[in-house]
């Protein structure tokens, strides 16, 4: 037991529902989609939520069994197809990056705030939400971007 973190008890409750518990109060239920070295994927309903594991100080129904190594067969089964990253794409800002390349929506929660819009761009430390109006015209001529540290992120939903 010694030998056991978290995250691998995360991965092996893939599939159940738990909730998380976070610093900032915010408690989420969601189903467990996998469980990456930096970041866990829930989905709630048909929303999928990134939690930095930063964030997180708790988790009710966690499994006690545990997944020692990655399952390399999974590709996040159950996730919407916006949501699968490769094997590869295990960090917080490689997650994001790939949200941002997808253009959808997201809403970033962070210690008490939200920035709801589109990522622009993922920094070392950092993401920069980009909210507009609806369409591409709009966006352009209505613009307000928002510099979030990923050290206060709370979690991301995907819109």
């Amino acid at each position: 037991m010694s030998r056991i973190d978290a995250r691998q008890r995360l991965k092996a409750t893939a599939g159940q529902t738990v909730e998380i518990h976070l610093a900032s109060g915010s408690t989420l239920s969601g189903q467990v989609v996998n469980c990456h070295q930096e970041w866990l994927l829930l989905t709630i309903g048909a929303q999928g939520i990134i939690v930095p594991h930063d964030a997180m100080v708790g988790v009710s129904g966690l499994s006690a069994k545990a997944l020692a190594e990655p399952d390399k067969g999974s590709e996040d089964a159950g996730a919407p197809a916006r949501m699968i990253l490769s094997a590869r794409e295990v960090t917080l800002n490689s997650a994001l990056r790939a949200v941002s390349r997808g253009r959808g929506i997201v809403r970033v929660h962070a210690k008490g705030h939200e920035y709801r819009g589109r990522i622009q761009r993922v920094g070392k430390d950092h993401v920069d939400v980009l909210s507009g109006g609806v369409g591409e015209w709009e966006e352009r001529r209505n613009t307000l971007s928002s510099t979030v540290l990923l050290s206060g992120v709370d979690y991301v939903v995907l819109e």
